[in-house]
């Protein structure tokens, strides 16, 4: 809950208005979405685990946007796949909202930028690993 009051949902509304038509079918609220984004990547689920969790988890509820606590999922649940091609390259700007969240919170400190860290578990096979100094 304290999460979603610092995301500024307004901003990311606004940075997203050029990629949706007033024509035709309305649009699914921006919170929405980009909430089910969120809490997809934090909990590591997938686009129908992160659906279905939200009917029966009020926090995830309350996260994209919701008063009071709903029964069913409100949108089909492929909107998740369609809403994220219509903003295409804009999810980088999750990206940079949730850096500045974590910058303002506490959680990310300028020395946790200073080291890249590479996962090389995935390698060719027959390709010869350097020796690492002791």
């Amino acid at each position: 809950m304290r999460l979603a009051q610092k995301i500024d949902w307004k901003w990311i509304d606004a940075e997203l208005v050029d990629r949706f038509s007033d024509k035709g079918r309305p649009a699914t609220e921006t919170r929405f979405m980009v909430g089910l984004l969120i809490l997809k990547h934090m909990f590591a689920l997938s686009d129908e685990g992160v659906c279905e969790r939200r009917v029966y988890d009020p926090y995830f509820q309350y996260f994209t946007g919701e008063e009071f606590f709903q029964h069913a999922f409100p949108h089909e649940r492929s909107g998740l796949t369609h809403w994220r091609s219509q903003i295409g390259d804009k999810l980088e700007l999750l990206l940079q909202e949730s850096l500045r969240v974590a910058n303002d919170s506490g959680a990310l400190k300028r020395d946790d930028l200073t080291r890249t860290t590479v996962d090389t578990t995935v390698q060719p096979k027959n390709v010869p690993i350097p020796p690492t100094p002791s």
